[in-house]
């Protein structure tokens, strides 16, 4: 009698709950394999409502707050990410001039820090080659700072990277005296920042909110002698190099001996995670004919792009790159053959998958491993008595494991999934550096998986704690959605024999009552029963799932107080600036005026413009009409003020400003 089929809708729960995570003593004896963590995009994630990255206890946006606070946890930040930082000292000397500030940043031991920034606004740069010379070079100070116009001699600072065995800070030392600050007051294995600020009404009206740009955590290369740990720097933020940091740190993660990972495994995946992947975004530029410069809307809008990148569209030559880079402008190799206005699309060739971002050592240790698993969209496998990272991506299908009548036993569960789990978009936030590392959100969409729909949306919201680049994200937002279309899962008994494979490989499944011939699952679980036989959960595989799509649309809002939007999202030229006697009847009495007008932003999105003129007569207007009129004293002939109009959109993002002047 052929073995019984039973058919329902899929839905997984919990398959290891209760099992302890990472603790091979809480498992069932008989667990041949099975799925402890998984990245957003597997069977037991964002497709069935578990596994899915938690956020619980986590604002990764706060990060560049300033807290205070004895018993803050100290985070743990991988790759490149905006901390502000815990208060732990505040003091100030010279009749209260001057205040002294310190900072934890993270747990060490950095790679080193790059700006630091007073309430958003650049303060100073960093050089570790300096600082390590010891000697001024290019505008450094000898120990590594360059400070910006505004805040030379103004501010001071001083940094240790989290080192086991760092040195007191002297200069502060001799600030605040050695008492206060000891010299045991060296804050080993934290990064710290100590920041010295001498007062000036111009500088500064508060106390300024610090934060610093960190190329953080140093993590173990595993290529090296067996036992020795060496530090890298070119995969300082690979994936997998995080994962196998944090499960295997004592004083931070989780402490599993190294001999309990699988470190083939998280090689592999750390090449995985280092493939370079094509993706394409779509920029709002303007350029004029016979030219090779595009401008692209306000300053920090290429800070996506890069050097090589092949540019496509209306004006722009075949094969034309870009060869320079400024805040606003690309150069690109070939000249355009016509005046660009709109939108032209941008190759980009980068790493699969990085990890960018902070690890929160207050919450959970599963929460903190689900978060740099959905960077590199892997899972977490337990297997042979070792746990192992694996990428959920294209596999080589060429020799799998075949299933069929022969090696199949017992009753089948197959679950065709529902709709409540298939979506044809995907609602991404990732955390963008243009906007202080605040979450922006954008969406991925595909029209042929609305239409399958009967045009009905349906949407998957994700969150990506350690993604900081929208293509990225855009990447891993499309597999996930590509993945919930392909929901069928199968869960059979086999014979003794199948017990060469392993969770994570691709089988295939030949059998008459089902009607499939070769069709593809990936194991996700697989468990000893009492009889013999090997228990197997699958979820169906389709490379197509892997296809990375289409031109995504860079999101509108790049940078908080700078508003891109779609063309014509700037107040146009059409500008004039008048002295004028007023035209409001309620100031008609007076005898001078001004009046500024302009043509309004064809962008629907705009609610209204913000008008400020500096010069003899300062003020601010807001308005939602095109022109505004100021009743002002009659100023000295020859003087001139200087008129800017921004528009707002309704989130409150501006334009770059139109500029004109009023000369009396």
């Amino acid at each position: 009698m052929p073995p019984a089929i039973a058919i329902g809708a899929a839905y997984f729960g919990t398959m290891l709950a209760g099992a302890g995570f990472l603790g091979l003593t809480g498992l069932a004896a008989a667990l041949v394999g099975g799925v402890i963590s998984m990245g957003i995009n597997s069977i037991a994630s964002s497709l069935f409502g578990f596994n899915q990255s938690s956020d619980a206890g986590s604002n990764p946006a706060s990060l560049t707050l300033n807290q205070t606070g004895a018993v803050n946890t100290i985070p743990v930040v991988y790759g490149t990410r905006r901390v502000g930082g815990t208060r732990i000292y505040i003091g100030t000397t010279n009749s209260n001039k001057d205040l002294h500030l310190v900072y934890t940043l993270s747990e060490g031991t950095i790679n080193t820090i790059n700006g630091i920034y007073l309430n958003d606004e650049l303060a100073a740069t960093y050089s570790s080659t300096v600082a390590a010379a010891g000697v001024a070079s290019g505008g450094y100070d000898m120990y590594g700072f360059k400070y910006e116009t505004k805040y030379a001699g103004k501010a001071e600072f001083r940094m240790r990277n989290g080192a086991d065995d760092q040195s007191v800070i002297s200069l502060l030392q001799i600030n605040v005296g050695a008492t206060v600050w000891t010299n045991n007051h060296t804050c080993n294995g934290v990064a710290i920042l100590y920041a010295h600020l001498t007062f000036d009404q111009n500088v500064y009206n508060g106390l300024p909110t610090i934060s610093c740009d960190i190329v953080g955590k140093k993590v173990t290369d595993l290529w090296t002698v067996a036992g020795v740990d060496t530090w890298t720097a070119a995969d300082y933020n690979n994936p997998s190099w995080v994962l196998f940091d944090y499960l295997t740190n004592t004083r931070y993660g989780k402490g599993i001996d190294k001999s309990m990972l699988d470190v083939a495994a998280f090689k592999q995946a750390k090449i995985d995670c280092n493939v370079l992947v094509t993706s394409y975004m779509t920029k709002q530029v303007t350029g004029t004919s016979g030219a090779s410069v595009l401008t692209v809307g306000a300053a920090g809008n290429t800070n996506d792009c890069d050097i090589g990148q092949t540019v496509t569209g209306t004006g722009i030559q075949s094969g034309s790159t870009i060869t320079a880079i400024t805040a606003t402008t690309i150069t690109l190799s070939k000249t355009l053959t016509a005046a660009v206005n709109g939108t032209v699309t941008i190759q980009v060739v980068q790493k699969r998958y990085v990890a960018d971002g902070h690890i929160d050592t207050g919450r959970p240790i599963i929460d903190n491993v689900k978060d740099i698993l959905t960077s590199m969209n892997a899972f977490l496998i337990q297997s042979s008595g070792k746990y192992k990272v694996r990428c959920n991506k294209v596999e080589d299908t060429s020799n799998v494991y075949e299933f069929d009548e022969s090696n199949i036993t017992g009753q089948w569960d197959i679950a065709l999934g529902t709709k409540t789990n298939r979506f044809n978009q995907s609602k991404i936030t990732y955390f963008e550096p243009n906007n202080n590392y605040q979450g922006n959100i954008f969406l991925v969409k595909d029209a042929t998986y609305l239409a399958k729909d009967n045009n009905q949306t349906y949407e998957r919201a994700l969150t990506l704690p350690l993604t900081c680049n929208y293509t990225r994200a855009a990447y891993i937002g499309r597999i996930i959605m590509n993945q919930s279309r392909y929901q069928t899962t199968v869960t059979f008994n086999a014979v003794q024999t199948a017990l060469v494979v392993e969770v994570g490989d691709i089988i295939s499944i030949t059998h008459p009552i089902t009607g499939w011939t070769g069709k593809l699952f990936r194991v996700m679980n697989m468990t000893l029963q009492t009889a013999g036989d090997v228990r197997i959960i699958a979820i169906e595989y389709n490379p197509a799932v892997y296809s990375n799509g289409t031109v995504i649309t860079a999101p509108e809002f790049s940078s908080k107080g700078t508003y891109t939007g779609g063309a014509g999202a700037q107040p146009n030229s059409n500008l004039t600036a008048s002295v004028a006697a007023p035209t409001l009847a309620s100031i008609t009495a007076l005898t001078s005026g001004r009046q500024v007008s302009w043509t309004k932003s064809v962008d629907s999105n705009i609610v209204s413009y913000e008008v400020t003129i500096t010069g003899n007569n300062p003020s601010i207007k807001t308005t939602t009409s095109n022109s505004v009129v100021w009743a002002t004293p009659i100023t000295a002939t020859g003087t001139t003020d200087t008129v800017n109009i921004v528009a707002v959109n309704g989130l409150g993002y501006k334009s770059a400003a139109l500029t004109t002047t009023i000369t009396y």
